[in-house]
């Protein structure tokens, strides 16, 4: 009788500093008031010593189950998911290749690769009027290797890596592209994704020595740098190139706010931060990291490095935002040949303090995606007829 009781102590034990104080002292409580008494029948004792154990089983169960649904939130903290079933545009094989979308006035925007020009424009009212435009080259109205791009009602904004300048494409509907402006050069090298902060001026996300971000105004200098990478405590000293690489940012700022989104690409990381123009200051609002980058790889003097592989998970994909919302394109899958890592069905919707608002699971995988009022725009790829538009009805 005395090995049942210890024994039910000592699995009781195992877990009591895991389980809050006042439940773990009453249930030892109640295990030694059922032995307390020496002088009680051995039937009575027999009872007991199965009461004891499924006391504690039962104990053991509930802990579990409450650690499985902590668990589980830590991992998925959205209130609740909404399927949503959206309408294709049918476009069938005329795009080429397709990196990104973005939604205007007018028209939705795709940055692209046909045999002669790098974008496309799709009107919004008639899907059968499509323009390509940006043609390959390097004179002054065309384009070398296009990167970020940013949409302004029917202006398209893109960065050019190859010539390292921002230029801007106007469209109206019937009419095509009626306007081609180079709205700055710059020296600088290594931007992976920019967003608009005021008319004059950019935030750049990037691979930069002297910070994460950078602002960029209309001269194309960089009037300073901003914000700092999540510091992993296993490597605390990265060189700031193979944070960059691992800590690959999108960044997409807040339409007539302060406010700043960026989402990572090799990591589960969201973050909010916001921007004030008249002091210059730069202060983070909200932090969520679902898991970090691997660095698994070393180089010859010895400092980890960060090298994409088939056991690297990817993070979020694509991000878009209305003045209420940020939406999240989140992968969470190995970039493995079985795996469609570049794509997912997933989104995460937050609001600008960065409290998880809700989840949307879209019918069918998503590249990239684009947010305008109450409508989802998302770019898919079928293997079949190539790339297409699906367009989704918010819930909001």
């Amino acid at each position: 009788m005395r090995g049942v009781f210890l024994f039910s102590l000592c699995l009781f034990d195992n877990v009591q500093h895991q389980i809050r104080p006042m439940i773990r002292d009453k249930i030892r409580t109640i295990i030694r008031f059922m032995f307390a008494d020496s002088k009680q029948s051995h039937l009575i004792k027999t009872s007991k010593c199965f009461l004891c154990i499924a006391v504690v089983a039962c104990c053991l169960g509930l802990f579990v189950l409450f650690q499985s649904c902590l668990n589980t939130k830590s991992e998925n903290d959205f209130a609740r998911t909404i399927h949503l079933e959206g309408k294709s545009w049918n476009l069938e094989d005329q795009l080429g290749i397709v990196y990104d979308i973005r939604v205007g006035k007018e028209f939705l925007f795709l940055r692209n690769k046909l045999d002669e020009t790098l974008l496309t424009a799709i009107s919004l009212k008639d899907k059968s009027q499509i323009y390509h435009f940006g043609k390959r080259g390097e004179g002054p109205n065309e384009l070398i290797n296009p990167g970020p791009i940013m949409v302004a009602n029917n202006t398209l904004r893109v960065y050019d890596a190859g010539s390292r300048s921002l230029k801007g494409f106007t469209l109206e509907d019937n009419h095509g592209v009626v306007c081609i402006d180079k709205l700055l050069q710059t020296n600088l090298t290594g931007v992976i994704s920019m967003t608009e902060l005021s008319a004059s001026t950019f935030l750049i996300s990037g691979i930069f020595p002297e910070g994460r971000f950078g602002i960029l105004d209309k001269t194309g200098v960089v009037t300073q740098y901003v914000g700092s990478y999540p510091i992993d405590e296993q490597f605390p000293d990265l060189p700031f190139h193979v944070l960059g690489v691992a800590y690959q940012s999108m960044v997409c700022s807040q339409p007539n706010g302060t406010k700043i989104a960026t989402i990572t690409r090799y990591a589960g990381a969201m973050q909010i931060d916001d921007w004030r123009s008249k002091d210059s200051s730069f202060e983070n609002v909200s932090f969520k990291q679902r898991f970090s980058p691997e660095f698994t790889t070393r180089d010859v003097g010895g400092t980890p490095n960060f090298a994409p592989s088939k056991d690297t998970r990817w993070g979020y994909l694509s991000v878009s935002a209305t003045h209420r919302y940020v939406f999240c394109l989140y992968s969470g899958r190995l970039q493995q040949s079985d795996e469609k890592f570049n794509s997912s069905k997933e989104v995460h919707v937050f609001d600008w303090e960065g409290n998880a608002i809700y989840q949307l699971q879209l019918c069918q995988d998503a590249v990239s995606i684009s947010v305008k009022d109450e409508q989802l725009f998302a770019l898919i790829e079928d293997p079949e007829t190539g790339y297409d538009v699906v367009e989704y009805q918010l819930p909001i």
